[in-house]
């Protein structure tokens, strides 16, 4: 298993794990709005990358969303974060 690797911003954090034949991205959104995950899933799908799974928890004002995909190279991943960061600030 590889070392995750994070990135703060100030709308929220993201994280990503590689682990065998799996990538795992994990978003932390503090100020959840309408369509978080679908703006997360854009991000993927402008990438190319298909997800495996999704999840998307909701906790007051903060959510938690969760992509599983298949192996993303390293470059493509931190791509993948800083969209996501972006997207949702």
């Amino acid at each position: 298993m590889s070392a995750g690797r994070s990135r703060r911003a100030r709308g929220g954090s993201a994280e990503v794990v590689a682990a065998g034949e799996t990538s795992c991205f994990a978003v932390r959104l503090r100020a959840a709005r309408p369509g978080a995950l679908t703006r997360v899933l854009q991000v993927f799908q402008r990438h190319r990358v298909p997800v495996l799974a999704a999840t998307v928890s909701r906790n007051g004002g903060e959510a938690a969303v969760t992509v599983t995909t298949a192996v993303v190279a390293p470059a493509v991943a931190g791509k993948i974060e800083a969209d996501i960061i972006s997207c949702n600030a």
